[in-house]
């Protein structure tokens, strides 16, 4: 299965970081492919949410959350469907 990773330094508190990865209304200004974000169930693992990229509705399940640690997400738009891993 092929695999893309990368890295990013970001200049703010692990607090700050993990305050703009759990609110969806941010989502669009840092999540790749993510235009917006609706039906937002809730910010915990096993919550689920829609998203649009370029007119067309994905789904997306939060998998995995350590507060502060790490975000699992897997999305799903069609039949591509992809896991993203953000650690901190």
């Amino acid at each position: 299965m092929p695999k893309f990773e990368r890295e990013v330094e970001i200049d703010a508190s692990v607090e700050k970081v993990w305050e703009m990865i759990t609110k969806p209304e941010y989502w669009p200004q840092w999540f790749p492919g993510i235009e917006s974000v609706a039906n937002v169930s809730a910010i915990r693992e096993g919550g689920t949410f829609e998203w649009t990229h370029e007119g067309q509705t994905g789904h997306g399940t939060i998998v995995a959350m350590k507060p502060h640690k790490r975000l699992e997400v897997m999305t799903q738009l069609g039949d591509d469907q992809d896991a993203h891993v953000f650690k901190l």
